[in-house]
């Protein structure tokens, strides 16, 4: 599914859906069905946000690894405007990058136009991209020395981190010159289909969380079914 495609649908069902309907847990289970591939995957993900915190670390690396839903396929969560605003401001005189959360490498293939050195890194186990050297790494515990990287980039995986305050420190921790993060303009629901644990409602206060005081933050698409991007100076 097109990540337009689930902005809407994600819209649709929190703005029109009377809150007593949409947080009923009878309801919300039969299209949790119809959203996830695997049965088992349905009560993992209805009780997420209340079981995650005791989690280990492997048994919440897999759950995002094992259980794929009807979005799993497409190659990026980003609407291509959310990438065009980030290539727009990347500094030419940059020499490396690093993706966190990198996926399958889609967003890291369009950054092949720039002269940069290209790093990914996520939880999977082996991820083979074309043009860039892969890690895996816990974006809670990046493996690399400090100001690493000219470029941080982290695209759709704040919403899904544990503990919020430990990946922004590791970002700007590994980031030398410019950190760009993104995020789904969203508001909290117990029954999620994505599996969000954290929620950002506008670019003002995605901004204040991200504390950067030379940050430039916009909202792509439409207000409750956009994405929030940001462009922050770390230097």
């Amino acid at each position: 599914m097109h990540p337009k495609q689930t902005a809407i649908l994600r819209y649709l069902l929190d703005e029109f859906l009377p809150a007593v309907v949409r947080e009923n847990r009878l309801l919300m289970s039969l299209l949790f069905r119809l959203w996830y591939k695997h049965p088992e995957a349905v009560d993992l993900f209805m009780n997420f946000k209340d079981t995650v915190h005791t989690m280990t670390e492997e048994e919440y690396r897999l759950a995002y690894i094992k259980h794929e839903n009807r979005a799993s396929a497409r190659a990026t969560d980003a609407f291509q405007e959310t990438l065009d605003w980030i290539m727009a401001r990347i500094d030419p005189q940059a020499r490396t990058l690093l993706d966190v959360g990198c996926g399958n490498g889609s967003w890291i293939e369009q950054c092949t136009r720039f002269n940069l050195q290209l790093t990914g890194c996520d939880i999977y186990d082996h991820v083979h991209l074309q043009s860039a050297t892969y890690q895996r790494a816990d974006i809670e515990h990046l493996p690399f020395p400090d100001q690493s990287f000219d470029i941080v980039t982290c695209l759709f995986v704040l919403e899904h981190t544990r503990h919020l305050d430990r990946a922004l420190s590791e970002l700007k921790r590994v980031t030398r010159q410019q950190l760009f993060l993104a995020v789904p303009c969203q508001r909290y629901f117990k029954y999620t289909f994505d599996t969000h644990l954290h929620f950002f409602y506008s670019p003002a206060y995605f901004r204040s969380i991200v504390g950067i005081e030379h940050s430039e933050c916009s909202l792509i698409g439409l207000k409750k079914a956009g994405q929030i991007v940001l462009a922050a100076r770390c230097d």
